[in-house]
């Protein structure tokens, strides 16, 4: 008999910290090679948000050319205790990838109760279900991710059914 087991992570580490509202979206990436993780359109379609109505926080080795509202990171490591802070102090993570084998960041922001905006690439499809705990658009989707996230950025009560997906 077999028995699939998906990866995942520990919920005792990984999980909700309540924060205060802020008056602008965080929005979270994660990923070592930007391009691949899809990082490029994440960035144009950041930039073709309204000013002030996010912040975008990058966790990547690749170099980001700075801007506005855009915070990059270069230094942190999987499971890092200012990691997972970073995380929890996020309201939603997006990572349009272009290639993907399980996608255990989308685990981690699930956990910690973000929303995620993904791509139906790889593994992502069976953890990320479109429209209850996050959305699915297709690889390269700029227009869509613009909309969601703007979606997102003026629902604030839709960022809340990722916990739906944790807690069942």
């Amino acid at each position: 008999k077999i028995e699939v087991l998906p990866p995942g992570v520990d919920t005792a580490w990984w999980r909700p910290r309540p924060h205060p509202p802020t008056s602008s979206l965080n929005i979270l990436f994660v990923g070592r090679d930007l391009n691949r993780k899809g990082g490029h359109v994440l960035l144009q379609a950041f930039r073709a948000l309204p000013p002030g109505l996010a912040t975008l926080h990058l966790v990547t080795r690749t170099p980001v050319e700075p801007g506005d509202n855009l915070r990059s990171y270069h230094n942190l490591n999987p499971n890092d205790g200012a990691l997972l802070s970073l995380y929890q102090s996020c309201d939603l993570f997006v990572v349009p990838t272009e290639a993907e084998a399980f996608g255990i960041a989308a685990i981690e922001a699930l956990a910690v109760g973000l929303p995620v905006i993904t791509t139906p690439v790889g593994g992502l499809p069976d953890v990320v279900v479109d429209g209850e705990n996050g959305f699915l658009l297709q690889p390269g989707d700029l227009q869509g991710l613009v909309q969601a996230m703007t979606r997102l950025a003026n629902d604030p009560e839709g960022l809340e059914f990722a916990e739906l997906a944790i807690n069942e």
